[in-house]
């Protein structure tokens, strides 16, 4: 007699779990590319932002390679698309993509890398990662 009362009290309990459970994957791949914009960030002007986040460049990439990989990466995520956005009148540069390590497509502006940066919280209007290390600068339209 005690098996069908066990059973009929863990199920309940492992529905609940399941139902807490968080399935998202934070740094997972995307599933649609950034939208990209011009925001002004206070003492910085007018940035670009993708998915109202500002956007970085590191100064030891060089023209279409990225070096941020491993522990960089996981600070300075890399700006991913799966197609290369048009030139629009709020952004006369070149847009371009690179292929990273792992075959992900890495947006590039003017041929440079383009970041986001983790310590930015989600749609803020902060800059934090300016001038990080000397080595890193926000992306001006």
């Amino acid at each position: 007699m005690r098996g069908p009362w066990l059973l009929g009290l863990a199920l309940p309990v492992v529905l609940v779990i399941a139902a807490c459970a968080d399935t998202t994957i934070p740094n997972g791949p995307r599933t649609t590319d950034p939208v990209l914009g011009v925001a002004p960030r206070a003492t910085l002007g007018n940035v670009m932002t993708a998915d109202g986040m500002t956007v970085y460049v590191y100064t030891k990439d060089k023209p279409r390679e990225t070096v941020c990989y491993d522990i960089c990466a996981m600070n300075w995520p890399a700006l991913l698309v799966s197609h290369t956005p048009a030139m629009t009148a709020s952004f006369p540069g070149r847009f371009g993509s690179v292929t990273r390590k792992d075959g992900a497509k890495q947006l590039t502006y003017n041929d440079l890398p383009l970041y986001l940066y983790i310590e930015d919280p989600p749609r803020s209007d902060q800059a934090n990662g300016q001038d990080v290390d000397h080595e890193w600068f926000v992306v001006r339209p």
